[in-house]
């Protein structure tokens, strides 16, 4: 089995419960085809975890005539998935410490987990004790940034269930949702309970069992957790009809749900804040409270606004800078690759070449009596020679292939795998096709421009280091073709 430890720092760098143990119990029992007598092993490692097993298979609840004494009967009443369940619900209740802050931790998972088990039993699900598992976990995001600031993770728990993640978001902190989803991946929980933790707060239900399970717990438990109640109880009820679940019965869900919440804590042994009944809620939403509700609603509104206008700021900022990026490293008048970004990109072709022991060849290219067509046409003219060399050289090469403007009227090209007799093929489909160029000069006049080419290629292994040599030799190369006459093709060597 994978070290807990390696999974808790490595895989999701988020921190594990205190009971590392938990932890073990919990992937042991996701393992497939696991056998009782191996989850009893891993159970037996853990005093804290066997005593809230017997707690568990010894509750009046659980119906039985004599009392279980041995792990190995506990772990055959429960089952794997039981043992799982039981596991992962100690997990939690260790994140949430003890003291007023860790309670209202621990609250807002037990109501998330009853109203999980309470709406799975109301659409007839098998295994409504997996529901309560999962509700347990809804908010594990929130019980992991406890670990780390418990005052503000405590904050962020007494707020209205339905503006955490804003808050979250307002602060710069990943949301709750997919910091438990992370962590429950982590845990190598089942991949549909993982979405449904990392989806709860979607606007939409998602189209599980346990998406849409947990998506109406969150709703359920929101209606207890602040904000306007009134209308925290109709936005339960209109999800309720999403999932084909009457008014009346989510009424009936809200009326036993804190008495089932406190019963929870209780069985964790846990003590929790007093749980308000939902008619004590309504009542007790009187005018003046109603006032403050709306106000926070405004203000929770203008938050809204003011984290979707720095998303967008910060949207277009990554793009600005993506921007500016391209801009350094591209060439302003072609649109080619710079010498700052062509010089980059041959060291890292030379590397490939020298890990795969393959050849690259460089061309070196330049416009012939450049200075003349601007003395003579001016610049505008000699812009849009080299604008259509550019054309030209991209044109002649293939997409994995580098083209860059190098200098005033140079210009240079990368061939990875590519030989120097291949390269010559390249550098004379250059050369033909700028020769069989017509510019149209000034007064119904035309002029034509040739470039010259210079060729080299190394070879690795061991060619890691030839960047400044490799140019130099395409260079050579291509004095060589201007002292030849210009209009060809010469080949350098290292």
């Amino acid at each position: 089995m994978q070290d807990v430890a390696t999974v808790a720092k490595g895989r999701s760098s988020i921190p594990a419960p205190a009971s590392l143990l938990a932890i073990q119990i919990v992937q042991a029992a996701v393992r497939p085809n696991i056998t009782v007598n191996e989850l009893v092993a891993v159970c037996q490692n853990d005093p804290a975890f066997v005593a809230r097993l017997f707690a568990s298979v010894n509750n009046v609840s659980f119906g039985l005539n004599r009392r279980v004494n041995t792990v190995q009967h506990g772990v055959s009443l429960l089952g794997v998935r039981g043992v799982r369940n039981l596991a992962l619900a100690t997990c939690v209740t260790e994140m949430a410490p003890v003291g007023k802050d860790g309670d209202i931790l621990l609250a807002v998972s037990l109501r998330r987990a009853v109203a999980a088990k309470l709406v799975a039993t109301k659409l007839a699900k098998p295994a409504a004790e997996d529901y309560f598992a999962l509700g347990m976990l809804l908010e594990l995001g929130l019980l992991v940034s406890a670990r780390e600031n418990l005052a503000a993770a405590a904050n962020i728990a007494r707020a209205p269930a339905n503006t955490r993640v804003l808050l979250e978001r307002a602060t710069g902190l990943e949301d709750h949702a997919h910091r438990g989803g992370r962590l429950a991946k982590s845990w190598n929980l089942d991949l549909e309970m993982v979405r449904a933790i990392a989806h709860h707060h979607d606007r939409n239900p998602p189209t599980t069992d346990f998406g849409t399970v947990a998506w109406l717990a969150e709703r359920l438990a929101a209606v207890f957790e602040g904000g306007d109640v009134s209308r925290n109880r109709v936005d339960a009820i209109e999800a309720g009809a999403r999932l084909r679940i009457s008014a009346k019965d989510i009424d009936e869900l809200l009326r036993v749900l804190p008495t089932q919440v406190a019963e929870a804590a209780r069985d964790l042994k846990r003590k929790i804040e007093v749980q308000v009944d939902i008619e004590v809620l309504l009542r007790d939403a009187n005018k003046a409270l109603v006032d403050v509700n709306r106000s926070y609603v405004d203000l929770v509104q203008r938050l809204e606004e003011l984290v979707s206008e720095k998303e967008r700021i910060a949207d277009e900022l990554k793009s600005a800078t993506n921007d500016l990026t391209t801009l350094a490293l591209a060439d302003r008048l072609t649109g080619l690759n710079n010498r700052r970004s062509f010089d980059d990109l041959l060291i890292r072709d030379l590397a490939r070449a020298d890990r795969q022991k393959t050849v690259v060849s460089v061309i070196s290219v330049q416009a012939d009596s450049f200075k003349r067509i601007n003395d003579t046409y001016g610049h505008s003219a000699g812009d849009l020679v080299l604008e259509a060399i550019a054309e030209v050289l991209r044109a002649s090469v293939r997409a994995s292939d580098v083209v860059a403007r190098i200098g005033g009227e140079e210009f240079a090209i990368i061939l990875p795998q590519t030989d120097a007799q291949n390269a010559v093929v390249v550098a004379e489909r250059v050369r033909s096709s700028m020769a069989a160029r017509v510019f149209a000069g000034p007064k119904s006049t035309t002029f034509q421009v040739t470039v010259s080419l210079g060729i080299a290629m190394t070879q690795g292994p061991g060619c890691r280091t030839h960047a400044t040599a490799l140019m130099d030799a395409a260079d050579g190369a291509l004095q060589a073709a201007k002292q030849a006459g210009c209009n060809c093709i010469h080949i350098g060597t290292i």
